[in-house]
């Protein structure tokens, strides 16, 4: 039973589904941070 690997391969299927969302969240939040600054750039050449 030792030498079975599902044990292994559970638990890298479980952090990579741990892992996914988190990146997933990480890549929204970072498009929101490019869309607000690119926002306000915008506004400032609109603005000079």
């Amino acid at each position: 039973m030792i030498l079975n690997p599902f044990p292994k391969r559970y638990k890298v299927t479980e952090l990579s589904t741990s892992f996914f969302p988190l990146m997933f969240l990480m890549t929204m939040l970072r498009d929101e941070i490019y869309k607000r600054r690119f926002v306000e750039f915008r506004n400032r050449s609109l603005n000079l």
